[in-house]
């Protein structure tokens, strides 16, 4: 992002509405299958486990396969971004964050 014109490109681009409503669409149809849709369960050390383990297997994958190959999904989980320390920590805190928000939300009236 040299100059004027690409800042522009790139900020059109990923905040385009389609990127946008993918993104909020797909919390928005989480939340309403794990509450509404289907047979509420309480979660479980496994599904905490298998959630943890795809988020560290995908960030595994964008470092050594994406990022090598070009290709950037997510420009701000590239290793040269200042920022690719912060990000992935914070992908890690919501994946443990998320699991506990759930476990609450999903647990039987006491």
């Amino acid at each position: 992002m040299d100059n004027e014109e690409t800042r522009r490109k790139f900020l059109a681009y990923f905040t385009q509405f389609r990127l946008i409503q993918l993104h909020v669409f797909n919390v928005v149809f989480a939340y309403l299958n794990g509450v509404w849709a289907s047979p509420s369960r309480l979660l479980t050390f496994q599904d905490f486990m298998a959630g943890l383990t795809i988020a560290i297997v995908y960030m595994v994958w964008y470092l050594l396969v994406l990022d090598r190959l070009g290709i950037h999904l997510y420009p701000i989980f590239s290793p040269r971004s200042p920022w690719a320390v912060v990000t992935w920590v914070l992908v890690i805190s919501g994946n443990v964050g998320g699991f506990f928000a759930w476990k609450a939300i999903l647990a039987p009236d006491a």
